[in-house]
């Protein structure tokens, strides 16, 4: 309880320090690649201005990352895949333009379970799988380009780079599109 009040206090005040009538919000869908696999991304997206080419962007993103193992049973070995599922909390900076919009900060990444991709041999089973660092904090950057559809939707094609800092060293390099509804005062 500790932790997300640590996550959603300094939220909200941004949101009082922001310009609360001109807020964005959105739906995100991304592929990263990892591990030469291509994982999806969805999530939801808060955009607080801060000035005319300023924005705080946060959101709520499920994830899927791809790990892989042995193990042997009477000398033999099996290999195995298994999908890791994370919700991963962003708290980045985003510079826009007209030309191109750049994002860059942090993200949090909580595990929440996993599932077998694979598994060398049809006849294994795994039904037991232990991640022991169910924290993850990295930095993350992004370029995206906003495409007005109307006076407030857009869709915002992007690329993206995620990099795994704490505790292990971890890439991902992505691509996706963000459909974005901005309030306006009326």
């Amino acid at each position: 309880m500790k932790k997300a009040l640590m996550v959603f206090i300094p939220l909200m005040a941004m949101f009082k320090m922001g310009d609360a009538q001109n807020l964005s919000f959105g739906a995100e869908l991304s592929s990263n690649f990892q591990l030469e696999s291509i994982l999806p991304e969805v999530g939801l997206k808060l955009n607080i201005p801060l000035s005319k080419h300023s924005q705080f962007e946060t959101g709520l993103f499920y994830q899927i990352r791809k790990n892989d193992g042995a193990f042997s049973i009477n000398n033999d070995i099996y290999i195995f895949d298994v999908n890791e599922r994370y919700l991963v909390v962003p708290l980045m900076y985003k510079f826009s333009s007209q030309i191109i919009n750049l994002s860059f900060g942090i993200n949090y990444n909580y595990y929440v379970g996993w599932g077998v991709a694979s598994v060398s041999d049809e006849n294994v089973q795994i039904n037991n799988y232990n991640r022991e660092d169910t924290y993850l904090f990295g930095v993350q950057g992004a370029l995206s380009k906003s495409l007005r559809l109307n006076n407030q939707f857009s869709i915002e094609p992007m690329i993206k780079v995620s990099v795994m800092v704490y505790p292990y060293s971890d890439v991902l390099a992505g691509f996706g599109f963000a459909l974005v509804y901005n309030k306006t005062a009326q």
